[in-house]
């Protein structure tokens, strides 16, 4: 980046850099130095809200199960709801 100053002035620069992949990145600028982590935030589901819809049924009569699910990772993705009713 080209910088143009006349005398005493001073700018703030500013960059942008997006990272591909998690890991430690070091940072070099006209001698400065430092670093920054970059961290993935894999999808995590999250199930709740349990709902039982009649709680008592006839025998032969549909009973409705339905829950909540919520990804509050950092990615997009998918997982699998597994059922299981037992007497």
């Amino acid at each position: 980046m080209q910088v143009t100053l006349d005398p005493g002035e001073s700018k703030e620069l500013s960059f942008i850099f997006v990272p591909d992949r998690a890991g430690v990145y070091h940072v070099r600028l006209n001698g400065l130095s430092g670093s920054f982590e970059a961290l993935e935030f894999p999808a995590d589901f999250v199930f709740n809200n349990l709902i039982i819809n009649p709680q008592m049924v006839e025998v032969g009569n549909d009973v409705q199960i339905s829950c909540l699910v919520s990804n509050e990772g950092g990615e997009a993705g998918s997982t699998e709801a597994i059922l299981e009713v037992a007497k």
